[in-house]
């Protein structure tokens, strides 16, 4: 098991992470979404923007994990 926690940021300034995460887990491997405030009413929003960011580097699966 690979584990990796990020919180915010921008493309530019995470991208070194970012690489070396997905070069981790490879394309075919799943990241996973934790959210703080799953109650929140934008947190479907703020998993979709998660999953448009990380398909960026060719990351197909995702897993939206509630801790609730």
């Amino acid at each position: 098991m690979f584990l990796c926690l990020c919180s915010g940021g921008s493309r530019r300034k995470n991208e070194a992470i970012d690489l070396r995460v997905v070069e981790r887990i490879g394309k075919r491997g799943t990241l996973a979404y934790i959210p703080s405030d799953s109650t929140h009413p934008a947190s479907g929003a703020f998993f979709a923007k998660f999953k448009r960011y990380y398909k960026h580097y060719g990351v197909q699966r995702f897993k939206y994990f509630c801790p609730d």
